[in-house]
């Protein structure tokens, strides 16, 4: 069950960057799009092993920094209820 929805951790992952050539949203306006929103951005490239590992480990190091946070509110709330 996700609690707080609007500040569970989101990542914009934009893949096959080894297709350059392609390219249909340029790096600067999806990591502009990213800041606004309050996102992480990557670009990775499973074709190349380019970030892949990386990705993941943000997103689960920035989704255990919001549970340490979340279990630290709660914690607080419980104490001043004693």
């Amino acid at each position: 069950m996700v609690s707080m929805p609007e500040s569970f951790p989101f990542m914009c992952v934009g893949n096959k960057v080894d297709m350059e050539e392609e390219r249909q949203v340029e790096k600067q306006t999806a990591q502009d799009f990213c800041k606004r929103e309050g996102m992480s951005f990557i670009e990775t490239s499973a074709r190349d092993n380019v970030n892949v590992e990386e990705a993941f480990r943000v997103l689960a190091t920035e989704a255990l920094k919001r549970q340490a946070e979340m279990q630290k509110n709660l914690d607080a709330s419980q104490e001043t209820m004693r």
